[in-house]
């Protein structure tokens, strides 16, 4: 290895370095600086111009480097950006989001030259053609606490105890991944992540297991994916889980009874899903509830009755529901601050009695029995807010 080499190691650190000169299990080569690495500021700031990167709606300049705090690069751009193009990167001493969305033909060995960028903390890949051989690279960047690696396919199993091990990742993003039960598994016992999304993968219940030891979970996004929540039973030891976002997947009225046992929850999106009015029994005690999405589901008026003593709840959609005038009754109660009823048998008389809820400040009633004359009578409904909206 050159002396240039073991400059390297010392600067990006032990594990990282240990990986591209030994290869790992990837059969990476060694790592050495790239000739953008050795250019001066000025030429630097050239390239960068050249990228559409701006300081204050200029074309960055070398004297401006230093106020670049993120880059992000457009459709057109981002294909052209090249290994040496990141190497530049080690000139922005403030740089701390970095987007390489929709980019082509990066290799690990560019990626590893972001470990000269100390103040990096944010990490975008999306659909940037990422290997497991490109995490183990990713990995070793110890001070990243956001990554997205959405729409990688080639990012696998493999890939995970690496990024598991990541010391300060708190919020990572999987959807549309390789990624499987097995690979989640690596997540178990983590001790940092609070935001994990798996969306559009093939990942099932079993992956619970796992997830419920995660304790500083915050947040878990999981749709369109063959999770149907049996695996929710493991959740109850996730004190401060506040959201889950589980759209167009096939969990029922007793997966979510078992988040009774998740007393933290605040936002639930529960759209095309398979619950129904038992469903909103046990959502109905979830004192923290803040945000509820129920559209395409087959909850009916008798089960809005169970959300009336919801303290918290302000944000309800409802839309291609089966509820009816008669349904909004069950929630003046409420201290809503905005309903969705689109495409729903909610009439003018239950737009008047909505509009009579004095915290609500929005209704959507697209596509539903609302006329337009029925919107003006509730904006003269006395004691409406005065910030009301409606669209219709």
């Amino acid at each position: 290895m050159s002396a240039q080499c073991h400059i390297t190691r010392r600067r990006i650190g032990t594990r990282l370095a240990t990986a591209l000169a030994v290869g790992m299990v990837f059969g990476l080569p060694a790592l050495c600086p790239t000739a953008a690495a050795a250019q001066d500021p000025n030429a630097a700031a050239a390239r960068l111009a050249e990228l559409g990167v701006k300081v204050r709606n200029e074309p960055v300049t070398a004297e401006t480097l230093g106020e670049v705090q993120s880059l992000s690069f457009g459709s057109a751009i981002a294909p052209q950006i090249t290994d040496a193009d990141i190497g530049l990167f080690q000139f922005l001493p403030r740089l701390g989001y970095v987007a390489l969305d929709n980019t082509r033909g990066l290799t690990p060995e560019g990626l590893a030259q972001l470990a000269d960028v100390p103040e990096l903390w944010k990490l975008s890949l999306r659909d940037s053609e990422m290997t497991d051989a490109h995490m183990a690279v990713v990995a070793g960047l110890s001070r990243v606490r956001g990554l997205d690696l959405t729409m990688n396919a080639g990012v696998t199993d493999a890939a995970m105890p690496g990024l598991a091990a990541m010391p300060a990742l708190t919020q990572l993003t999987l959807d549309a991944t390789g990624i499987t039960d097995a690979g989640m598994a690596a997540l178990e016992g983590n001790r940092t992540l609070q935001i994990l999304y798996f969306a559009r993968t093939g990942v099932t219940d079993a992956a619970f297991v796992a997830l419920g030891t995660i304790r500083t979970l915050q947040t878990l996004g999981f749709n369109d994916t063959p999770v149907n929540g049996s695996g929710f039973e493991h959740l109850g030891g996730l004190t401060g889980l506040q959201e889950m976002g589980m759209m167009n997947t096939a969990v029922d009225n007793v997966a979510v009874w078992y988040l009774t046992k998740v007393p933290s929850l605040k936002r639930l999106f529960l759209w095309d899903t398979k619950i129904g009015d038992d469903a909103l029994a046990s959502i109905g005690q979830l004192p923290a509830l803040e945000v509820v999405y129920l559209d395409r589901t087959a909850i009916t008026d008798a089960g809005l009755a169970s959300l009336s003593g919801l303290p918290a709840l302000r944000t309800l959609w409802l839309n291609g529901t089966a509820v009816s005038d008669a349904g909004m009754t069950h929630l003046t109660g409420l201290q809503l601050s905005s309903i969705q009823i689109g495409q729903t048998q909610v009439g003018d008389a239950g737009l008047l009695v909505l509009a009579a809820i004095p915290t609500l400040t929005s209704i959507s009633a697209s596509r539903s029995l609302v006329t337009a004359e029925g919107v003006a009578a509730a904006m003269e409904v006395p004691g409406r807010n005065e910030a009301l909206r409606i669209s219709n």
